[in-house]
This record gives C-alpha cells, structure tokens and sequence, in this order.
C-alpha cells in the first residue's frame, strides 16, 4: 500500500476539500473548510480591535 492510499479526500462544511488519514484517524484542516480556518488563521489576526469598522469611516483617525 502507498503512502497515498492512507489519504482519503472528505468534502467538508463549505465545500472545500480536506484529506484524512486512515492511519491516524484524523483530517489535515478543520472540518468546517479550508475558506473558514484560512479566516481565521490569516485574516481575523490582522484586523483592528475595532472589527474593522473604522475602515468605513474614512474620516476616523484610531491613534
């Protein structure tokens, strides 16, 4: 058997796909999707306390 045939793809929450591994059981990314765990990975952490909402008041200056 390759190492391959250990990794069976799953459509996931948001249509996305991930790959679990038969050997241990478990998937590579988060069941929900790759478009909600790359949210919160890579684009929540750079948003202001703010929640982004002086991005709409473009007169706002947050010092």
């Amino acid at each position: 058997m390759s190492d391959l045939e250990n990794f069976t793809p799953k459509l996931t929450a948001d249509g996305s796909f991930t790959f679990v591994s038969q050997k241990l059981g478990e998937s590579f990314h988060s069941h929900y999707g790759a478009r909600q765990e790359s949210f919160f990975k890579f684009v929540e952490p750079t948003l202001p306390d703010t929640h982004a909402t002086s991005f709409y008041e473009p007169n706002k200056l947050n010092l």
